[in-house]
């Protein structure tokens, strides 16, 4: 970071540093900065200061770090303007915590658009699809006006809860009654929304309807879609037409690779990863990791390089031979790999998820909740494995993944297996 190179730091370098740290999504480095500026006590943090802290918080899903940020502005008496009000309620709703969000909203003196489509995208993230909507009507009720970022929130919640009818009335009255023209982000939603309740054909035509042809993340959502329904036919289309585009990013080819797999259609599986290697296309790989004690544990797929990789291994085992007694049956369909079913099913076990949860339980007095995060969506495996866990161990799991928080609780998730 530049910043590293100012001899003499003064207050508004501190907070330009910051502040940049927080938009430019260098998390990690934004809540550095801001240890060594309480270190060097040159200045209290100011508001634009505390809201880049608490961005890096809710992008790193630290709500340990968040708390403690909105500890010390309780402490220290600090009177919080809107958009650091903003910047709290978002902290909580990012990192799963929506009662928190809520009591942070209900506090605050003022509020704006901004304040209630957090709101709105928070709970929507969280799984409670029907407190978002009441919460964007409440919002209408009191007249506020919706904008822009509010009807995404409300398309991405009835997206998450199959709601097509209710789906179709808000992106009608987005343009109709507040003459807001779609922008991309609209349009995905709805493909995500018709892909995810099954009618595929119908988000395939409304991407050619409305002339958004040349989009590549509408075509990667149709193809992540058509993953969830098995619907090979639009899957092979929208993966074509993003090779056309040259936008076939890794995670499209991953994508389609692995439903050839889960179809048994390996020729097409290998022909797709030898275009991959032909392109360079690297495989971005999947991460989970655990915020304990003030430190960040980070896993991957059959890791051991973590120094309690003995224990967790020999404790996931045992774990997972439980969970088959109690009736769980592993995904192998899910292993893109033309190999044995017992290899499949070792493959699995060690997943990224399964790792930072075993290792999670044995950190953890019995009952304490978790907070898991992942780079990439949770797989199938993995979700109904950590329901069965959530059962067994009598713990509240909570789950980021890279589209939405997973609540696992005595055997069940929060997305009710639609996601």
């Amino acid at each position: 970071m530049a910043f590293d190179e100012i001899p003499k730091r003064s207050a508004p370098a501190w907070t330009a540093a910051i502040s940049a740290c927080a938009r430019a999504g260098r998390h990690s480095d934004g809540m550095r900065a801001f240890r060594e500026m309480l270190a060097d006590g040159v200045t209290s943090p100011n508001a634009f200061v505390l809201a880049g802290v608490l961005r890096c918080c809710a992008g790193l899903g630290n709500l340990n770090a968040g708390k403690r940020v909105h500890g010390w502005m309780l402490r220290n008496g600090v009177r919080p303007d809107v958009v650091l009000c903003n910047a709290v309620v978002n902290m909580y709703a990012k990192c799963g915590d929506h009662e928190r969000a809520k009591r942070a909203f209900g506090a605050m003196a003022e509020r704006d658009a901004v304040s209630w489509s957090t709101m709105v995208a928070g709970y929507a993230q969280n799984g409670r699809e029907d407190d978002a909507l009441e919460f964007f009507r409440r919002m209408l009720r009191e007249g506020v006006a919706a904008d822009q970022i509010t009807f995404i929130a409300v398309l991405s919640a009835c997206s998450h809860s199959g709601l097509v009818t209710d789906g179709d009335h808000f992106f009608r009255l987005m343009q109709d009654e507040y003459k807001i023209a779609p922008s991309i982000e609209h349009y995905n939603c709805m493909v995500d929304l018709y892909g995810r309740a099954g009618l595929v054909e119908k988000a395939k035509n409304f991407i050619e309807e409305n002339n958004i042809n040349d989009e590549a993340i509408l075509w990667k959502t149709l193809l992540s879609t058509c993953r969830l329904h098995k619907h090979i036919e639009y899957a092979k289309l929208a993966s074509e037409k993003l090779i056309q585009l040259e936008r076939c990013d890794a995670g499209s080819y991953v994508l389609m690779s692995n439903m050839y797999a889960t179809s048994s259609k390996w020729l097409d599986t290998f022909k797709l990863r030898s275009l991959m290697r032909e392109k360079r296309v690297r495989k971005q790989p999947g991460q989970s990791w655990i915020h304990l004690k003030n430190a960040v544990h980070t896993f991957v797929a059959g890791d051991v390089s973590h120094p309690r990789s003995a224990e967790i291994y020999a404790y996931l085992e045992r774990l997972m031979n439980r969970l088959h007694e109690m009736g769980f049956t592993s995904r192998t369909d899910l292993v893109g790999h033309d190999v044995e079913e017992e290899q499949r099913e070792t493959s699995l076990k060690f997943h990224s998820e399964k790792l930072a949860i075993a290792f999670g339980i044995i950190s953890t007095p019995f009952g304490t909740q978790l907070r898991i995060f992942k780079n990439l969506r949770v797989c199938e495996d993995c979700h109904e494995a950590i329901k069965v866990i959530s059962k067994a161990e009598e713990r509240e799991i909570i789950v980021r993944d890279l589209y939405r928080f997973h609540h696992f609780k005595d055997g069940r998730c929060s997305c009710e297996d639609f996601w």
